[in-house]
């Protein structure tokens, strides 16, 4: 296995110091919310929560998410069948080829992508077939681009909207279409939906809503990203029954899934969302067109994103050796867009998980240079 291209990232920073401001990793710079801290350390008390957890998490989160789900997405959700306390949604991306991918069967991953999506299904002793998300289709696959043959051979297709890197949003119509390939050819399709609460327009669609029976689909969440809660470690997978089953079989073997506290924490987490997203997004945009208004008077080539907290840019050269001398002359890391998988060679990612004066003193070492 390479080694995961974040961890690069961080060994970089830390070799140029301190001063390094991390436009890099999106993992959120602002703290849990008070209260859903408190809910921790009160549930932390609850002998209940020493033991070992239910494999498939505590009833009453599953509740909350069923709940949530109907109220945000207007999907219906069985607590019991098709909802799967993780801990966290790279854990269930991860794993998942496992219970689904036998030896020579194809894994389709977009081109750009999370890395985790690509590494796991290698793992998992699958094929590979990369589809790029072009430019000029607005990040969305071609889907009739893909051979025959190959999807004939698929078993699971991730993918991602709101979209990491690119920042496009869903589209029915593009849900529409990958369902209707998903039943002629029988793969999973698999959203990988974190970001689902950050957007900057409509919110964004479900893919289940388009896959009323759950058939040929899944969706994995995370708290991390709406909620700071990146190192708490909780994430959870709905949909399609009988792929849940199987994941939890999977995990039941390898973990006793997330502390009982914890969970606790997330049913307060989802109390909240309608205020939490509403302030995260609101704190995004304005960091978003901060960015945004640098990066038009250098005349550098953006695309304003729809949904996430990043933006996906093209260097004036060389993305690689671009953002790695940025780094060495400014000491402000970019990540190259190459890290995503070929697909992303002509573009840069800036995440906006910094503070306001972070962004601007960042934005004047850049000055300097460009």
């Amino acid at each position: 296995m390479p080694l995961y291209f974040f961890e690069e990232l961080d060994r970089l920073k830390k070799e140029y110091g301190e001063e390094v401001i991390d436009f890099g990793i999106g993992d959120p710079d602002l703290p849990t919310d008070e209260r859903i801290i408190e809910a921790l350390c009160e549930a932390s008390k609850n002998p209940r929560y020493h033991k070992y957890s239910p494999y498939q998490g505590f009833r009453e989160l599953r509740l909350k998410i069923k709940e949530w789900y109907e109220k945000r997405f207007e999907v219906k959700l069985d607590e019991d069948k098709e909802v799967l306390v993780l801990i966290g949604s790279k854990e269930g991306l991860s794993h998942l080829p496992y219970v689904i991918l036998d030896e020579g069967d194809y894994a389709i991953i977009p081109s750009p992508s999370y890395p985790a999506y690509k590494n796991a299904c290698r793992m998992a002793k699958a094929e590979i077939y990369e589809v790029f998300l072009p430019e000029e289709n607005d990040f969305y696959p071609d889907l009739s681009s893909i051979p025959d043959e190959i999807l004939m051979r698929t078993k699971i297709f991730y993918i991602n909207y709101p979209n990491n890197p690119t920042g496009q949003t869903t589209n029915p119509e593009f849900f529409k279409e990958i369902l209707k390939l998903a039943e002629k050819y029988d793969f999973l399709v698999v959203n990988d939906f974190v970001y689902s609460e950050i957007y900057y327009k409509e919110p964004p669609e479900s893919i289940l809503k388009y896959d009323t029976e759950k058939k040929f689909s899944i969706e994995i969440h995370s708290f991390s990203k709406t909620f700071n809660m990146t190192g708490w470690r909780l994430g959870f997978c709905v949909g399609n029954h009988e792929v849940v089953d199987n994941l939890l079989k999977f995990k039941s073997t390898i973990d006793n899934c997330q502390f009982g506290a914890i969970q606790e924490a997330g049913i307060k987490a989802l109390s909240l969302a309608d205020e939490i997203g509403k302030k995260m997004r609101n704190i995004y945009k304005k960091r978003k067109e901060k960015v945004l208004e640098f990066l038009k008077n250098k005349n550098i080539e953006f695309f304003e994103p729809k949904a996430t907290f990043y933006i996906w840019a093209k260097p004036p050269e060389n993305s690689f050796d671009f953002c790695i001398n940025t780094l060495k002359n400014t000491k402000v890391l970019i990540t190259p867009g190459e890290g995503f998988g070929e697909g992303g060679r002509d573009f840069m990612r800036f995440s906006l998980t910094v503070s306001d004066d972070k962004i601007k003193t960042a934005l004047e070492r850049l000055d300097m240079l460009l």
